[in-house]
This record gives structure tokens, C-alpha cells and sequence, in this order.
């Protein structure tokens, strides 16, 4: 029998424990364990919706973070799991300019230079939940938003490897995002 692996984004509460038990179960040979796994993940499922609930009345009881999970939300490629942890992770938002919001989030392309040595620019360090975060969210904008999709075919065009495109549409969209939040207003493109 073939081996399931199922795959959840880590940007849902406890996604990373329901997706281990996800796993346990789909090689699990029946019996009492697979009963006992199934329990288990109904039960995180349960706690995660619990957890949810909580962060929404958290977020509604304040107008100022209800006002930017909205302002979040308005982003293409940004839902309500992407604008909280962008409100939990980074309350640098809004605060810091273009440069230093990219560094923080891990999403600043940094140089490997050493005397003549020049290598490639990667990114690194900053706060990978952050990045994580910004990875999805421009996945789903290069999909459905046609201004991303066509920055995105344009980086392409331009010999830009796949994944490289992608990482930096997620760091244009920050930096978009950091300047709507600091000026206060809503998406536009």
C-alpha cells in the first residue's frame, strides 16, 4: 500500500501536530492505534478551531487590530491566517521602512561577497514564520491577482528562476503592505 503523506501549511494553528498525526495515521496498520491517532487529530482539530475563536474575539474587542486585519485582508493573496501572523509576528508594520520591514521578515536578498568571491544573493535569517507566511500569500497573488501574475511572468521573462520570482513578489507585497499600514489606506494596485 502506498504511503500518503498529506501536507498543510504551517500558517494554520497546530498545523504542523495534525500534520504529523495526518502522517502517523496514513501508515498506520488499523486497530485500536489508527482509532486512537483519529481521536487525537479530532481532538488538536478541536483545540485549533478553540484557538481561532479566541484570536478572532481578541481581534474584534480591539477597533485598531480589527481595523488592520482588515487593511490586511484587503491585499490580494492575504487572508485571515496570513494577516494574523503578520499582526502577531511583525508589529514592527507599518513603523520601520522598506528595507529594514524585508530584513525582518527574512525576505532581503543578501550579499556572499568575500574579497573576489562573489556569489549569489540569498535570503536569510529574519523571522521565518513571517517569510513563510509571505510565501503563500504570494503564491495565491501570483494566481488570481493579474498585477502580480503579470510582475511575476515579467521576472520570469527576464531569466528570474521560479522560486526567485516568487520570494521577491512576496517582498514587494510587504513592503506594499509596511507603506498601507503606515499611511493608513487600503490596497489598490
Amino acid at each position: 500500500m502506498p504511503r500518503k503523506i498529506y501536507f498543510e501549511t504551517p500558517l494554520f494553528l497546530g498545523g504542523i501536530t495534525i500534520l504529523a498525526e495526518q502522517n502517523r495515521l496514513s501508515v498506520s496498520d488499523g486497530g485500536f492505534i489508527t482509532k486512537d491517532i483519529k481521536a487525537s487529530i479530532r481532538a488538536l482539530m478541536k483545540r485549533r478551531a478553540a484557538l481561532q475563536k479566541q484570536i478572532n474575539a481578541h481581534i474584534d474587542a480591539h477597533c485598531d487590530l480589527k481595523e488592520q486585519n482588515q487593511q490586511l485582508q484587503s491585499v490580494p493573496g492575504v487572508g485571515p491566517q496570513t494577516a494574523c501572523h503578520l499582526m502577531a509576528s511583525l508589529p514592527e508594520l507599518g513603523q520601520v521602512n522598506r528595507r529594514q520591514i524585508a530584513s525582518l521578515a527574512g525576505l532581503a536578498p543578501h550579499a556572499r561577497e568575500s574579497g573576489l568571491y562573489k556569489g549569489k544573493r540569498t535570503i536569510n535569517g529574519g523571522r521565518p514564520r513571517v517569510r513563510r507566511a509571505m510565501y503563500i500569500a504570494a503564491l495565491v497573488a501570483i494566481r488570481w491577482d493579474q498585477h502580480w501574475h503579470a510582475v511575476y511572468n515579467q521576472m520570469r521573462s527576464d531569466g528570474k528562476a521560479a522560486k526567485t520570482a516568487i520570494i521577491a513578489v512576496a517582498r514587494r507585497m510587504l513592503v506594499r503592505i509596511n507603506a498601507m499600514v503606515k499611511s493608513g489606506t487600503s490596497y489598490q494596485n
